[in-house]
């Protein structure tokens, strides 16, 4: 929420992973979720449109989304396809249906700006599940579209140097990196970081003139 890109509040947020399977869409979905409780009108969109999941994640249909829209299919905008969840405000814009190698038409369609530009308007938080960073370019891509980009990694699963390839690809691309989502992480059985005593902590060892 507080995150800014050369003093501008980060309004479009692209989140992604290094490779599939380690929680991007679940991430994306709870953290729609938590913006819209925190009073935030929120989108989410797919634009996953190989393996568009964001539906399924809130019972949803995917008949027409994003890639109609972008494939300029006469008679469908966004305010036809996008669709309210019942968590309030939040919406949700399916990934639709592309036809064949439709995916090269939503990643490169000259029609992001304008639509992006749209939703700018009408909500204040706008969240893009993208594909696998590693897999795919569409996250790069859609990087240099957005304010920033949000990694997830799921704890003892994605491997070290998946994450800085990664890295590396988002510094050559002048992508903000806002922050990291490390999923899966659970404190009292993933090392000593659950355990205080580990580290010779005790509630009242402060005192003035300690360092």
């Amino acid at each position: 929420m507080f995150a800014r890109n050369e003093g501008r509040a980060s309004q479009i947020l692209v989140v992604t992973s290094a490779l599939p399977r380690e929680g991007k869409t679940v991430s994306t979905s709870n953290l729609g979720i938590a913006l819209s409780e925190a009073r935030q009108r929120v989108l989410i969109i797919d634009a996953d449109t190989r393996k568009p999941h964001v539906h399924d994640m809130f019972g949803m249909e995917n008949r027409q989304g994003l890639a109609d829209i972008l494939a300029g299919t006469p008679g469908i905008d966004a305010k036809s396809c996008i669709q309210k969840t019942s968590q309030e405000g939040l919406d949700i814009l399916p990934a639709g249906q592309p036809d064949g190698q439709g995916w090269v038409q939503v990643l490169y369609s000259p029609l992001w700006n304008s639509l992006l530009q749209q939703l700018r308007k009408e909500y204040d938080t706008i969240l893009i599940d993208s594909p696998p960073l590693l897999h795919v370019p569409d996250a790069r891509i859609l990087g240099k579209l957005a304010d920033g980009l949000v990694f997830v990694i799921r704890a003892n699963q994605t491997h070290r140097d998946a994450i800085l390839l990664a890295r590396q690809k988002l510094v050559q691309d002048g992508i903000v990196l806002l922050g990291v989502i490390l999923n899966g992480w659970n404190a009292t059985s993933n090392g000593s970081y659950g355990r205080y005593g580990s580290y010779g902590y005790a509630p009242n060892a402060y005192r003035p003139g300690r360092t």
